[in-house]
Parts: C-alpha cells; sequence; structure tokens
C-alpha cells in the first residue's frame, strides 16, 4: 500500500519572515498507518502531532452525528455500510 506525505512550508503571521512552520499532512487509507507514521514523525522532526481522529468526534458532535445508530449499522450491516 502507497502512503503519501504532503511537507508544506510556510511563514507564520506571528513569527518574522526570515522563519518557517513545517506542517506535515499524511493521507492515506484506513489502517494505512498514518498515527504510527506520525507519531514517529513527530518526534524525529520535534513538531506537534494533531490526530484529525481526536478532533472529528467534537465536530460529529456539532453536527448531530448518531454513535448509537452508527455502531448498530456497523454491527448489523458492516463497517462500510456507515460510509455510503
Amino acid at each position: 500500500m502507497r502512503r503519501m506525505a504532503t511537507v508544506m512550508e510556510a511563514p507564520s503571521p506571528h513569527e518574522s519572515s526570515n522563519t518557517v512552520n513545517t506542517v506535515v499532512i499524511l493521507i492515506g487509507p484506513i489502517g494505512a498507518g498514518k498515527s504510527t507514521v506520525g507519531k514517529l514523525l513527530s518526534v524525529k522532526l520535534g513538531l506537534l502531532q494533531i490526530e484529525t481522529d481526536e478532533l472529528r468526534w467534537k465536530y460529529y458532535e456539532e453536527i448531530g452525528y448518531d454513535a448509537a445508530l452508527a455502531r448498530k449499522k456497523n454491527e448489523t450491516e458492516g463497517f462500510w455500510s456507515m460510509y455510503q
């Protein structure tokens, strides 16, 4: 399975124009190892790691996501039924 990583450098509005912030975005399918690679990169590069897995639950709550319904669909129709 192929993993893709994008590294972008953008000046921070809070720093002088001589410095840049590094943002690494890992994109890939479920189970590809994005979180594992992200943790390793975070340590190696000394960067803060933010996983969208952590952020999505707050977003789901804001839009009225029904976790009980999703759990039921997963149990009765399988994992991929939640993405249709």
